[in-house]
């Protein structure tokens, strides 16, 4: 996977692939926090889903907007085929609340 090297708009350095990035590194507003689990979490739901539909569920232009606003969507034929609780599942570690998303623990 390539890597990307951005800025917050307060100046903190993000590195990682942008599609991947977990909301709370786009809002971190200058706190020098460390990466935790949760944000690995949320970069194996992006990767489920992606393998599932061969679509990441936010994409550009405005990808940091998307991922902090947009809503979580199964449609279309490509979902008609994958159980609920593997939606669920994908759901949970997609949740923009990094307190409330699934974890490895």
């Amino acid at each position: 996977l390539s890597k990307s090297v951005q800025r917050t708009e307060e100046g903190q350095l993000v590195l990682g692939t942008p599609i991947y990035i977990a909301p709370e590194i786009y809002i971190m507003e200058g706190r020098n926090e460390a990466y935790l689990q949760p944000l690995d979490c949320w970069s194996a739901g992006i990767l489920m889903y992606y393998m599932l539909s061969g679509e990441f569920p936010y994409v550009e232009p405005n990808l940091a907007d998307k991922i902090q606003t947009a809503q979580l969507g199964f449609e279309g034929d490509r979902w008609s085929y994958v159980a609920y609780e593997t939606k669920d599942l994908i759901r949970k570690l997609l949740d923009k609340n990094p307190e409330q998303r699934l974890t490895a623990q």
